[in-house]
């Protein structure tokens, strides 16, 4: 079984590392399609149980602007979860993009992207002095990558995007106390970071 997967995973590196030298980037100066499955690991401080993870896909649309730059707009669904199966919810985004190319082939490029997340969380709490909740909800999106393309044929190519990202979440704090009555509402911004992974193809 192990030869039968090696033959052709060892025949794909071949057609890649030789189409590199033959091929040219027919991507350059023409508008694509970018679709990558992502894998990100962040960090918090706040309430929200650290080390979460991200698993997901995002698609791009990008126009030429200029020789070694393009712009576009993309959308990112995923699931933000602390174990897969358990405390899953779901995460989404939709970005601005902006990816400036380095060199004549165009292979490698740094990309930042901007948009807001989409995200609907709640926690509720009930002790013998207060009940209430605490509920979470999609802020800005932030993220900036290095980029390398590999020639996989004459039209399609294969990316590799090691990135930095920011999520921030919109926190609602809302406590009600027994004795005295009262109740006290907070708001506040919770900023997690970390790095990822994308892979996919630009059509």
């Amino acid at each position: 079984m192990r030869k039968i997967c090696i033959v052709p995973f060892s025949f794909l590196v071949t057609v890649i590392v030789v189409a590199q030298k033959k091929l040219p980037n027919s991507k350059i100066g023409k508008n694509e399609i970018e679709i990558t499955l992502l894998n990100l690991r962040d960090d918090s401080k706040g309430f929200i149980a650290n080390k979460r993870k991200v698993l997901g896909g995002e698609v791009v649309y990008r126009l030429s602007w200029k020789k070694y730059t393009k712009v576009g707009i993309g959308v990112l669904v995923a699931a933000d979860y602390e174990k897969l199966g358990s405390d899953l919810f779901g995460y989404g985004a939709v970005f601005s993009d902006v990816t400036q190319f380095i060199g004549k082939r165009q292979k490698w490029s740094v990309s930042g992207q901007l948009g807001h997340g989409m995200y609907n969380r709640k926690y509720e709490f009930d002790d013998s002095i207060a009940k209430g909740f605490d509920k979470y909800a999609g802020g800005m999106y932030y993220s900036i990558s290095v980029n390398y393309r590999a020639i996989a044929s004459k039209k399609i190519l294969i990316i590799i995007s090691p990135f930095f990202s920011l999520r921030n979440f919109r926190r609602t704090t809302v406590t009600e106390y027994y004795s005295p009555p009262s109740v006290q509402k907070n708001k506040e911004i919770e900023k997690r970071s970390g790095v990822g992974l994308r892979f996919g193809v630009v059509l």
